[in-house]
Parts: C-alpha cells; sequence; structure tokens
C-alpha cells in the first residue's frame, strides 16, 4: 500500500490536534490494540528526530471510534519548534503483525508572534 499524502500545519506555540481515520475500501479498520508511530525530521535523511509521536507517549490517541486516531502536539513542544518546514511519516503495527506507511507529508510551522 502506497503511503496517503497529506500536508500539515503547525502553529508554534499552540497546541496541535488533527483527528483522522484509517479505512481499507471504505471500512474502517479496527484500531483496538495498534501501535501507531509518527516522527518528524527536517528532511528524510537526517538522523535527528525532530520530534516522535506514538500510541505510547499520548501523541497519537486511539478513539472510540473505529478507525479513528488524533495525533496531538502540547503547545509547550510546538513553542520549542524552530524549523520552517520538515516532513514526517506515520507507521500503523496492525494487530495481524503487519506494518502499513498510513501516511507521509510535508510539515510547515507557522511561527508564534504572541509568546
Amino acid at each position: 500500500m502506497t503511503p496517503g499524502q497529506l500536508d500539515l500545519e503547525l502553529v508554534q506555540g499552540a497546541t496541535f490536534r488533527r483527528t483522522l481515520s484509517y479505512s481499507v475500501d471504505g471500512t474502517p479498520v479496527e484500531l483496538g490494540a495498534t501501535m501507531m508511530k509518527m516522527q518528524l525530521r527536517r528532511l528524510i535523511t537526517d538522523a535527528q528526530v525532530i520530534h516522535e509521536l506514538t500510541t505510547k507517549n499520548g501523541g497519537i490517541l486511539l478513539l472510540s471510534q473505529k478507525g479513528k486516531f488524533q495525533l496531538h502536539i502540547p503547545a509547550d513542544k510546538t513553542a520549542l519548534f524552530s524549523f520552517k518546514r520538515a516532513v514526517y511519516d506515520l507507521d500503523i503495527s496492525l494487530n495481524d503483525g503487519d506494518t502499513v506507511k498510513l501516511l507521509r507529508g510535508n510539515i510547515t510551522l507557522i511561527p508564534e508572534v504572541t509568546r
């Protein structure tokens, strides 16, 4: 499966929340005990991770509605971001043992004015 392309905008110093859904052929996928992981890097080739969201660290929340999940970065974390653009991808480790690259894209940081 080719990952979907979704570009994101983050506002520096503000909480980031984005609710998304995962479905196959229009049917929502059960995410019950699924492990999800997303990393932000300046460039794909960079070794340094700017920020990591996972279902273990609370950066990705599995919602009660089948197939729904939420990306979350608190304001105190986005306040520390200094990149203009970054890249990310999002992996899902499914209950059957398969790993799916669900999404990829660019992230644009909108600088804060009020601090």
